[in-house]
């Protein structure tokens, strides 16, 4: 319960700054770029951490074949649900 709490203050203390900042948006032009190099310190640090735990390498092979089947699977569904789509619409020439 006092996660949600915490959640729900950071987010409220947020919107208040950013509500208040609106006004002056002229001098946030950077927020864009900062917010991508912070992206990518973060997807650094993440494959950081994976690549430094041994259990993840060691499996690599099989993370590699279950995420292509997934890959697969998932164009394999959106292929069959835009065919349907196109049948159900009326659309398919």
């Amino acid at each position: 319960m006092i996660l949600l709490l915490l959640y729900w203050s950071v987010m409220i203390i947020g919107y208040l700054i950013a509500f208040y900042l609106r006004k002056r948006e002229k001098r946030f032009d950077f927020g864009p770029g900062a917010m991508m190099v912070t992206i990518y310190i973060v997807c650094l640090i993440m494959g950081l951490r994976m690549g430094a735990n041994p259990q993840v390498i060691s499996n690599l092979g099989i993370i590699g074949i279950e995420a292509l089947g997934i890959t697969l699977v998932c164009g394999a569904g959106s292929i069959f649900a835009i065919f349907v789509t196109r049948k159900l619409m009326g659309i398919d020439r």
